[in-house]
């Protein structure tokens, strides 16, 4: 099921607007299938979070951040279990621009962990279509 997110998301990101995109998220994180935070525990998310990553290794070409990032949050979302989508830009003084996209769940980053994610600001597109910081549990 993951590789056919991937896929997905990956023609969206080519086709759709990010923000289209980025709203169907949302909708599928509220109106998706419920019922599964019981039973399901963290070791639950860390195999979510592997099969997006063995997923990006069957998918031709490199996979950066931001198709990994909305891969687990859609595949999350449909097994009941939304998480928040991340993203932020930096601007080192050594470098030019940064950017990085990472999902958490209840404060723990699930996927797109990388050395020095606190330096990013989080600046996450609302549905309403303003611009709000979130924090997000870095």
């Amino acid at each position: 099921m993951t590789w056919g997110v991937l896929l997905a998301i990956r023609i969206a990101l080519k086709t759709v607007s990010f923000r289209r995109l980025y709203r169907f998220c949302q909708w599928l994180a509220v109106h998706g299938p419920r019922g599964a935070e019981g039973y399901l525990d963290e070791r639950f998310d860390a195999l979510v979070a592997l099969s997006v990553e063995r997923a990006c290794t069957w998918m031709p070409g490199r996979i950066m951040c931001l198709p990994r990032a909305l891969t687990a949050v859609v595949v999350l979302a449909l097994l009941g279990r939304p998480a928040d989508l991340c993203i932020g830009v930096s601007r080192p003084a050594a470098q030019d621009f940064e950017a990085h996209a990472w999902v958490t769940r209840s404060g723990k980053v699930l996927v797109g962990t990388v050395e020095g994610i606190e330096t990013f600001p989080t600046f996450p597109l609302n549905p309403n279509r303003t611009w709000t910081s979130q924090n997000c549990g870095v």
